[in-house]
């Protein structure tokens, strides 16, 4: 082979090996990306599930709260007490429940920007359910309240019997909260595995 020969066969194989070195460098960025998306849309469904999770538990908690009980010759003084702190405690319930509520959102608008995924429809639901407890925890909390006028209190305890009908599955034409959440939760599941990350 002549000198000019090698010298092409030289400049052949330094731009060969050029190329295939930048395409060797492409190959391992992109797969690098992929990692990275890949990680980060596994983490965006673990924190989606587990804030679900997180909200689901707050949510049956309702089932835990109880309400004080009057007796008819209590002090009228210890009955509006009891009454006051009935209510607080159906807000700071209410209150938890928001922020989780909140938590659960925030990572569905993020699903929606990672990976264009729509959860309207499964907010829509969450904010249902949410609004049955919120109405029987604060109904139920208003009811035994005696600085509340009685037809007031009939009101309010009428309302939170069928709200409470609806929280333990009492309403024969609605699903209780256990069984609304398991049906959310499937739909949520169900978009985690078609972005094959849960």
């Amino acid at each position: 082979m002549s000198e000019s020969g090698l010298e092409n066969f030289a400049s052949v194989v330094t731009v060969v090996a050029a190329f295939l070195g930048v395409v060797i460098a492409g190959i391992g960025l992109w797969t690098w990306k992929q990692q990275i998306r890949w990680e980060q849309g596994r983490g965006l469904a673990v924190g989606t599930l587990q804030s679900f999770f997180e909200l689901k538990r707050t949510m049956l908690e309702v089932r835990k709260l109880g309400f004080p009980k009057y007796k008819k010759d209590q002090l009228e003084q210890i009955r509006i007490e009891l009454a006051r702190e009935a209510w607080r405690s159906a807000t700071d319930y209410c209150e938890r429940m928001n922020v989780k509520v909140q938590a659960f959102e925030k990572n569905t608008a993020a699903a929606f920007i990672v990976w264009d995924e729509d959860f309207q429809d499964v907010m829509g639901k969450v904010l249902d359910v949410e609004h049955i407890i919120r109405s029987a925890v604060l109904s139920a909390a208003a009811a035994i309240n005696p600085e509340v006028a009685e037809h007031q209190r009939q009101q309010s305890s009428s309302a939170a019997q069928d709200f409470i009908a609806d929280i333990y599955g009492t309403n024969e034409e609605r699903h209780s909260i256990g069984d609304s959440l398991l049906e959310i939760q499937k739909v949520i599941e169900e978009k985690l595995k078609q972005k094959r990350l849960s």
